[in-house]
């Protein structure tokens, strides 16, 4: 190998690591994730499917425990973390488009409730 090549090999392995060790946090898709889940618990999530909202919360936590991890290596890649939060996302939107229902069932269970009660 002549010292032109070398040269040339060493500056493609710099510039893939800059590359590779300055991927960027996923703050946009964290920004979306919690916003998704405050909405959701906003509506009532805690009240109306506890273990759904807890579920969510978790997976929420474990992504921002991944994007950590991600911080504390050379060579981040937050692939992983952007699909936790995907998922924490979607979910707490699907929560909230599901709680009105609930809330009706819990109504009607109640009324049904107090009707026997009479």
């Amino acid at each position: 190998m002549n010292k032109k090549m070398m040269k040339q090999i060493v500056m493609l392995l710099v510039v893939a690591m800059v590359f590779v060790g300055c991927a960027k946090k996923p703050e946009m898709e964290l920004n979306s994730a919690q916003a998704a889940l405050t909405a959701a618990m906003e509506e009532g999530a805690n009240k109306y499917a506890k273990d759904e909202a807890k579920g969510l919360n978790d997976e929420l936590q474990a992504a921002l425990d991944e994007m950590k991890v991600q911080e504390g290596k050379i060579f981040k890649n937050y692939d992983k973390t952007k699909e936790m939060l995907a998922k924490v996302n979607s979910g707490a939107e699907a929560l909230k488009a599901k709680i009105p229902g609930l809330k009706q069932a819990a109504k009607d269970a109640a009324q049904a409730a107090a009707d026997s009660a009479k």
